[in-house]
């Protein structure tokens, strides 16, 4: 056990419980726990913090949520209006540049049986043209039922009808950045 450090990026020096001092070197690997013989932490330590943009691609809307520096939280954003794909890529890139977002994460549209249909095939050809354009990871995660719990929640909240079908978009986005977040 070491009780303070202090030395370069790559190397430290490391004050031991006897007061020996040990060097030592960064992993370049994750670092990873075992329990019982299998890996249940992997923790990567070359990763620079920054916030993740969640889209929850619609054919009207873009649902849109952006996570916190620190990855711990989701807050909604306002909705794109689709127009054009060019015209939302662009949108998104402006966004992902004031944003200072260093990954996105697109809702994957499977169905209930876990298979991919026409809408997730739609969605990761936007994933890889959004991944083209702005040079950022995108990783598709599974967003069955999403919109169910979103319409759930907005209407347990009674907001009408017509102001519910806009705030579906950004709570889904929400719930699925969030799903993302508590897995990390």
């Amino acid at each position: 056990m070491f009780r303070a450090i202090c030395g370069a990026p790559s190397t430290f020096l490391a004050v031991l419980e006897d007061d020996s001092v040990a060097e030592a070197t960064v992993r370049s690997e994750p670092l990873s726990r075992l329990y019982h013989g299998r890996v249940y932490n992997v923790i990567d330590l070359n990763t620079a913090t920054s916030r993740i943009l969640a889209l929850d691609l619609g054919k009207r809307r873009i649902g849109l949520a952006i996570s916190d520096p620190l990855r711990i939280t989701a807050q909604g954003l306002p909705n794109i209006f689709r127009t054009n794909k060019r015209a939302d890529l662009a949108e998104l890139e402006t966004l992902i540049r004031e944003r200072e977002v260093g990954m996105i994460l697109m809702g994957n549209p499977v169905n209930m049986g876990g298979l991919e249909g026409r809408q997730s095939a739609w969605v990761r050809e936007f994933a890889g043209d959004l991944e083209k354009r702005t040079g950022l990871p995108v990783k598709l995660w599974d967003e069955r039922l999403t919109s169910v719990e979103a319409g759930r929640v907005l209407r347990a909240s009674g907001i009408s009808i017509a102001k519910r079908a806009a705030a579906v978009d950004k709570l889904s986005a929400v719930i699925l950045l969030q799903s993302y977040l508590d897995s990390l």
